[in-house]
Parts: structure tokens; sequence; C-alpha cells
């Protein structure tokens, strides 16, 4: 089972203040989103059982986020791996943070690879044609083996 916290400011803030943080398993990634700051991270690796478990309360959050006109939002994926059902899922999200991006947010997606994860990479080259927002590339090199 996926545990999720909700984290409202102290303030009287509307939806968009509300945070959705899930700590990540050996099976299923981390999940950030911090609306004042404007990041939604998601990271780690994923391959659930169930996907839907995984993912549809993120997709219900982000349903329910109300963006702020003006402000600049990134998108950041940092996925070792994940397999064909998560790319299902993560291409959901995508999707619903490019709704906003067409309705003129300001959102871009920053995605995080290796340099010797040339799959991962194809699969980000794919959601950034399938996408109107801003893609950008981060290239990590893995550390040298002692």
């Amino acid at each position: 089972m996926v545990e999720f916290l909700y984290i409202w400011s102290k303030s009287t803030y509307p939806m968009e203040a509300k945070e959705l943080i899930i700590q990540p398993t050996v099976k299923t990634p981390g999940v950030h989103f911090d609306p004042i700051q404007g990041i939604f991270s998601i990271f780690g690796q994923s391959y659930p059982e169930d996907a839907g478990e995984v993912f549809d309360p993120i997709i219900d959050w982000i349903s329910k986020f109300e963006p702020e006109k003006g402000k600049k939002y990134i998108v950041r994926v940092e996925l070792k791996y994940y397999n064909t059902a998560t790319s299902k899922k993560l291409f959901e999200i995508l999707r619903s943070f490019n709704k906003f991006y067409k309705n003129d947010y300001l959102f871009t997606v920053q995605w995080v690879y290796t340099s010797e994860d040339e799959d991962i990479l194809e699969s980000v080259r794919y959601f950034d044609d399938l996408t109107e927002m801003p893609f950008e590339y981060i290239q990590q090199q893995l550390p040298e083996q002692q």
C-alpha cells in the first residue's frame, strides 16, 4: 500500500497551497508536489504491481490544483527506471499539466536522465513530442566505478 501525506500551509491558502508528499519504496516513486514553490517532483524508480493505485491519487490531486497566472512551475522527473504501466501514467500526468500550459500557465518539464540510459531518453523525447510544454533534458553522468 502507498502512503500519502497531504500538508496544509498554516495560512488560509486555497487548494494550490496543499502539498502532496509520497515516500518512495523499492517499487514506487517518491513524489513531492509543492505548489507554493512551484515544483512538482517525481523521483526514484517505478514498477508497481498496480500503477493505478500509485498514480491515480496523483492525477486526482493535479485535477484539483489551481495554478496562479504568471507564476512559473517546474515538473521535474528523475526516475532511474520505470515500467510500461508507469509510462502510461506518466503520460497522463504530463497531459494534465499540459492542459494548464495550453491555458497560458507557465509550466516547464525538467527530465533528469543518465548518459547511459538511451531507453529513458527515447521515452522522454516521445513525451516531449506529444505535449506542448517546453522540456529541458538534464543529463547526469554516472559516478566513476571504483
